[in-house]
């Protein structure tokens, strides 16, 4: 096999296996060819977590309105995973945990608050338990990326909703808001610097931003452009 056909060959091994671990195929240790699968093997934590991974995304529904954007995040984390980092493959873990609440809660109609209060919220709760403040931030963190989810999903569905009702409204509707994610991050970089000092820094912020997000959501699904 010539040089050029070895690397043909790599890079098609390296897609093959960078796909199936984005769309969350069970990663077989007696299989294992790349870097990245081989370390993983070797850490029994990492393993673990790895396939509590596999087997949230393996449930995702597929045609759900999230799902894209949910794969799309799950791209991002795996670019960044060359470190191997337990924190990160938790983070991961809890994100998809919390995204595949809400969309399973929203796929039965039911209001985006009670969604909230009733589902998601009770798992984050139960994440955060008696963790440290660094674990607790962990778990913020991630159920706020689940919301960021939402938030896009829902304005760009607004944003076509808007093509049919009112195409004139659209511009004013992304520059409103580009103006609220910027008013959302420096308010709760106010809060970060309020609590600069202290430990609980990281989860002012989180929990600012958290608020702020579903605060917008509860506007967005109750459609109040159009009611």
């Amino acid at each position: 096999m010539n040089k050029l056909s070895t690397l043909l060959f790599v890079t098609f091994l390296s897609l093959f296996y960078c796909e199936h671990s984005i769309y969350g195929a069970s990663l077989d240790c007696s299989k294992a060819i790349s870097d990245q699968d081989k370390t993983i093997c070797k850490d029994p934590t990492l393993l673990k977590l790895n396939r509590q991974i596999s087997a949230i995304f393996q449930k995702l529904d597929k045609n759900g309105e999230y799902y894209e954007e949910i794969v799309s995040s799950q791209k991002i984390w795996l670019s960044r995973t060359p470190n191997f980092v337990v924190h990160d493959f938790e983070r991961q873990r809890d994100f998809l945990k919390f995204i595949s609440l809400f969309s399973d809660c929203l796929r039965t109609n039911k209001e985006f608050r009670d969604c909230y209060d009733n589902t998601a919220k009770i798992e984050l709760q139960k994440c955060m338990g008696t963790l440290t403040n660094y674990e607790m931030n962990r778990c913020m963190v991630s159920f706020t990326e689940a919301l960021d989810i939402l938030e896009r999903v829902e304005s760009e569905k607004l944003v076509e909703e808007l093509k049919v009702k009112d195409p004139v409204s659209i511009p004013f509707f992304k520059k409103a808001r580009e103006s609220w994610l910027t008013y959302r991050s420096s308010e709760c970089l106010l809060f970060y610097n309020l609590y600069r000092d202290g430990t609980i820094r990281s989860l002012m912020y989180t929990s600012c931003v958290d608020k702020k997000t579903v605060t917008r959501l509860e506007w967005v699904f109750k459609g109040i452009l159009f009611n």
